[in-house]
């Protein structure tokens, strides 16, 4: 439980530090599962209703586009620093089709271990 809500808490955080593997992971398919079922709820669900309020949500789904990829850019940037690697490695979401490998590189290759410090008093 204290994960979901520490998860929660750091969602739209940028500066939390750095990100291990199942945090990147969770947070980016939270945030992309929240945009498809926008769009599955506009789509299938309000389309027969009202087309009017179906575009509405479909156009706020859009905005939510957005927030997922500031989530995105700023959990990948604490995932590189993670693995030890160069900020300058955060332009390749912006090759087509690389992003796609990129996002599972983050995700596979280890990060650094930490260490807690014990303090001598």
């Amino acid at each position: 439980m204290k994960k979901i809500t520490d998860t929660i808490k750091n969602f739209f955080e940028i500066n939390t530090g750095e990100m291990g593997r199942r945090r990147y992971f969770r947070i980016n398919i939270i945030s992309y599962a929240i945009l498809a079922g926008l769009e599955i709820f506009a789509i299938f669900l309000l389309l027969p209703i009202s087309e009017i309020l179906a575009m509405i949500v479909f156009i706020m789904s859009f905005g939510w586009l957005f927030v997922c990829f500031y989530i995105f850019v700023a959990s990948s940037m604490r995932r590189i620093v993670n693995i030890g690697r160069s900020p300058w490695y955060l332009l390749l979401l912006l090759v087509p089709f690389v992003q796609i490998f990129f996002f599972l590189y983050l995700f596979l290759q280890k990060g650094k271990q930490f260490v807690v410090p014990i303090k001598n008093n």
